[in-house]
């Protein structure tokens, strides 16, 4: 696997207690399994990035676990989580237009989609 996807992991079964993925995924919100997924999807990229790239998703990866700590288990989203997805756009298109790897860049720009439903989510929430 990868480290930021094993460390955001242990995270949450250490906060939950729970040990299985499955259970921790039947335990969270609708919108917070998604950004889990995203997470996991992102681990991919963090593992078969290039080097020079490595340091920007791992900066994107931090954020995603900051973007799951903003969604509450009832799926309220917090106001500030659209600060964090502008900063993380920012660094997606970059792996994407700079990764040598067609499934890094075609993973990063589908994480742009996931991130727009997001904002699109945020936006119907503080109508």
């Amino acid at each position: 696997m990868n480290d930021s996807y094993v460390k955001f992991l242990n995270r949450l079964q250490e906060e939950t207690g729970i040990k299985k993925v499955s259970e921790l995924l039947d335990s969270m919100s609708p919108l917070q399994e998604k950004v889990f997924m995203i997470i996991r999807g992102m681990g991919d990229v963090e593992f078969h990035v290039q080097p020079e790239l490595r340091q920007v998703v791992t900066c994107c990866m931090d954020n995603l676990s900051k973007v799951y700590d903003m969604i509450e288990p009832d799926g309220t989203i917090h106001e500030n989580l659209r600060f964090v997805l502008n900063g993380m756009k920012n660094d997606l298109t970059t792996i994407h237009y700079k990764a040598d790897k067609e499934t890094v860049r075609n993973k990063a720009f589908h994480t742009l989609n996931e991130l727009k439903f997001l904002d699109l989510e945020l936006k119907k929430q503080n109508k």
